[in-house]
């Protein structure tokens, strides 16, 4: 998630905003998704999959 961030030059503060939560709130969110962990919601994933351009697939 960060990678793609970085690839996008969209900061998480940015996606925090559009996703309507907290830049912590989002950091916790990537940190368990990425581990594998609860982390974002299937709406959540769609907004981003969007927002990156990507197909929610790449998410799931």
């Amino acid at each position: 998630m960060k990678k793609l961030l970085k690839e996008k030059g969209i900061k998480q503060i940015e996606l925090a905003s559009q996703l309507n939560i907290s830049k912590q709130a989002l950091y916790y969110k990537i940190k368990s998704w990425e581990e594998k962990r609860r982390g974002f919601t299937i709406g959540d994933l769609t907004k981003i999959a969007n927002i990156l351009n990507k197909d929610l697939n790449f998410f799931i």
